[in-house]
């Protein structure tokens, strides 16, 4: 439990660190996270701070259950895919997105797959972030300057 703990914080410090970097202060712009079920890494501490910071909190609602991370990629090419249950709730929200959000993604670096084999309709991430660290490659980091950023569950 206490490793399990130590790795959420960590998650959790490379994913503020990110935030921070990537789009300054939080005052005014919207975060979507998620409310964590089952082994998902709990960021609702985080969430609060930035809440307490001035941001806008978004969570997924959704009428079935929804398609939480299990696993992710970042092939050659620099691209970054989320691997869920199989829903499609996020790359469906992503998609229909205007501006587009810097998404993230969040997930342990054990999980990390070679390739997840994207289909036509799965949606890029700007980056992942795991326990150690962060990865920002592929077309969705680049120019991409919205004021608003997604943070994708595990």
């Amino acid at each position: 439990m206490a490793e399990r703990q130590a790795l959420g914080a960590a998650l959790a410090g490379h994913l503020r660190r990110l935030v921070a970097d990537r789009f300054g202060p939080v005052s005014g712009r919207v975060l979507s996270g998620y409310w964590p079920i089952r082994g998902e890494f709990d960021l609702r501490g985080l969430m609060a701070d930035w809440h307490r910071e001035g941001a806008i909190l978004a969570l997924p609602v959704v009428e079935r259950k929804a398609a939480p991370l299990v696993g992710w990629a970042m092939n050659g090419e620099g691209g970054a895919w989320r691997l869920g249950y199989g829903g499609g709730y996020f790359d469906r929200t992503l998609a229909v997105l205007t501006p587009r959000p810097f998404a993230i993604g969040v997930g342990l670096a054990a999980a990390r797959l070679s390739t997840i084999f994207p289909q036509p309709h799965d949606i890029p991430l700007a980056a992942i972030v795991t326990e150690a660290g962060r990865a920002e490659k592929g077309p969705a980091a680049a120019g991409l300057a919205e004021p608003s950023a997604a943070a994708a569950g595990p």
